[in-house]
């Protein structure tokens, strides 16, 4: 099973990124969830809004994940 915390890639050094997952792809493929953008402040971040085959999540610098919900009910859109 893909396990997103095993791609360096998908993680921050600093702050918050942005991730994007395109569930058109097999997760074995090397672009099935890339980062977008990096924010150093979680308050400057915006999610791009779910669309059919796309999810997007916020992963930070200490290895943490949310989903777009998740990170909407914290930080509103």
């Amino acid at each position: 099973m893909y396990d997103p915390k095993d791609d360096e890639s998908l993680w921050p050094t600093e702050g918050y990124a942005v991730i994007e997952m395109d569930e058109f792809k097999h997760p074995s493929s090397d672009d099935f969830m890339i980062m977008l953008a990096q924010f150093d402040d979680p308050t400057e971040l915006t999610l791009p809004v779910n669309k059919v085959g796309y999810r997007y999540y916020v992963h930070s610098a200490d290895m943490e994940s949310w989903t777009t919900e998740s990170w909407e009910e914290i930080y509103g859109d």
